[in-house]
């Protein structure tokens, strides 16, 4: 497998295994990542994450020529960017919106997008694996 490839793999499990309790416990789940949000350093540090999965993103992508690598480039180059600014510089705009977006779910509603998100992720792992 190619680096791409073992990046594609995890990242889609990533996807799956970080959504999936909100099929079960929506309202747990919510309140878990709200925590996330709660102080700049915080905020920072998860920013810290982003940016070093869009970096891992853009090392695996140079490898190769393929679509693939393309739109993991161009992807890595956003969470980059959105790591960086985003929730570094900007912590406080980011948690509020954050903050705002969250709250706004209902618990159908985010079972819904948990069951959606865990299917995709799990796409995206099958996909990686097939590369």
């Amino acid at each position: 497998m190619t680096p791409l490839a073992i990046i594609v793999v995890v990242f889609g499990l990533l996807i799956a295994i970080t959504r999936a309790p909100f099929i079960v416990a929506p309202s747990a789940t919510r309140t878990f990542y709200m925590k996330w949000f709660e102080t700049d350093g915080r905020m920072r540090g998860l920013g810290v994450f982003v940016l070093a999965i869009g970096v891992v993103l853009i090392w695996a992508s140079g490898t190769e020529e393929s679509t693939l690598a393309k739109v993991a480039f161009g992807f890595g180059l956003f969470m980059t960017v959105l790591g960086a600014v985003f929730f570094m510089f900007l912590p406080t705009p980011a948690r509020n919106l954050a903050n705002k977006v969250w709250s706004s779910f209902s618990d159908p509603m985010l079972r819904v997008l948990g069951c959606v998100a865990v299917i995709f992720g799990l796409a995206i792992a099958n996909y990686g694996m097939s590369l």
